[in-house]
């Protein structure tokens, strides 16, 4: 089977001549330039049934797929893209470091043209006209080019009143203001130094008058502490003596009663033989004594135990009364010795209050006369107590 393949030829070719040629060729001779063409050109090798599908039999002509010219074109635009934004990469990094290779140059000229400037003020300052050491003999205009005349205003020749080298005219007046200063640098260094002096002695004398007054203080505070403390011993000296005079009543009132038992256990004994006698004589047969008699010693007895258990009741009522006294005036005692303890305890803490307070202040006092002799000495010059030169700069 043959096909016929429409050959369009080169541009050049083109321009010459318009005309199209037909070659015919077979189906397998077709496939194979059309793999050999796609070899020679780098591109992926097509497939047999691709080609066969493009060079089917019955069509006078190549078949063109539409879908695979439009890849290829859509891929070299996405190649073209590419390449453009790689292109304008190194474009702009080309234009930003032009600009800094501008911005470096400027830099460089305004830092030569600054040393320049530095060595033209430095010749200007150091290195004039004036202070050259160097005469040209053989220059009939070197007397026009000396310095000017000492005497401005004066009429004289140009050789005249000049200042020469190594001559120094202002000796007598620099001499002059050296000896002023000199004095006036010793006035001021005494003057400072019986300011120093002065504020010293008033520093010392406010310390003093102080520590005289912390002094008077807390003797006071001892003084009131003492009169305290002898109002406290007073008070308890007239507590015990009270509490003394309390126990003699006390135990003479116990005596007298004890007295007044006693007399009463006698008459008892005068008046009955059996009032002594422990438990009841109900059940003894006493032989001597009638129903009458014994009924009234009974009652008696009961009586008089009657009586000694209210004794003895008023006995134990009236130590558990003493007992709380005691307690109550230890308690009282107590309270009074803590609240002196107290009260001492305070004074001395404002007694270490006030010293510390002392301390803080003499402290401050030596911290400003510190500093007064540093801002003194910062200024070049220096003023010391127990010295007996002061130092001067040279």
């Amino acid at each position: 089977a043959t096909v016929s393949v429409l050959y369009w030829g080169s541009r050049r070719e083109k321009k010459k001549k318009k005309k199209k040629t037909v070659v015919s060729m077979t189906v397998s001779e077709a496939v194979a330039k059309a793999q050999a063409k796609a070899l020679l050109s780098g591109k992926v090798r097509i497939s047999d049934e691709e080609i066969k599908r493009r060079f089917s039999q019955g069509k006078s002509g190549i078949a063109v797929d539409k879908a695979a010219l439009d890849a290829q074109v859509r891929e070299k635009q996405a190649i073209n893209s590419k390449l453009k934004d790689v292109d304008d990469y190194y474009t702009r990094q080309a234009l930003e470091d032009d600009k800094h290779a501008v911005f470096l140059h400027k830099e460089q000229v305004k830092e030569q043209r600054q040393r320049q400037r530095e060595v033209m003020q430095f010749y200007a300052t150091h290195q004039g006209k004036e202070q050259r050491r160097e005469w040209d003999i053989n220059n009939p205009k070197q007397l026009k080019n000396d310095p000017l005349p000492r005497v401005e205003g004066v009429p004289c020749p140009t050789s005249s009143l000049q200042e020469f080298a190594g001559e120094d005219p202002d000796l007598k007046n620099r001499k002059k203001a050296q000896a002023h200063q000199n004095n006036t640098w010793n006035k001021q260094q005494i003057s400072e130094k019986n300011l120093k002096l002065q504020r010293e002695k008033q520093v010392e004398a406010l310390g003093y008058d102080r520590s005289e007054q912390v002094t008077h203080k807390a003797w006071q505070i001892e003084k009131s502490i003492a009169a305290r403390k002898a109002e406290s011993c007073k008070a308890t000296a007239e507590f015990n003596r009270k509490l003394a005079e309390q126990n003699k009543r006390q135990s003479l009132a116990a005596k007298d009663w004890d007295t007044q038992c006693s007399l009463q256990e006698i008459q008892n004994m005068l008046d009955s033989d059996l009032l002594n006698e422990v438990g009841s004589v109900e059940n003894q047969s006493v032989k001597t004594l009638g129903p009458t008699v014994l009924r009234d010693v009974q009652v008696t007895q009961a009586t008089q135990r009657a009586e000694k258990a209210e004794v003895k009741k008023q006995e134990r009522l009236e130590s558990l009364a003493e007992a709380r006294q005691e307690q109550h005036l230890l308690r009282m005692a107590t309270a009074l010795e803590r609240a002196r303890a107290r009260q001492r305890r305070e004074q001395m803490i404002n007694l270490g209050k006030d010293r510390k307070l002392q301390v803080g202040q003499a402290m401050e006092r030596k911290r400003e006369a510190l500093e007064y002799d540093t801002m003194h000495t910062a200024t070049g010059y220096s003023l010391s107590i127990g010295s007996k030169q002061d130092t001067i700069p040279a």
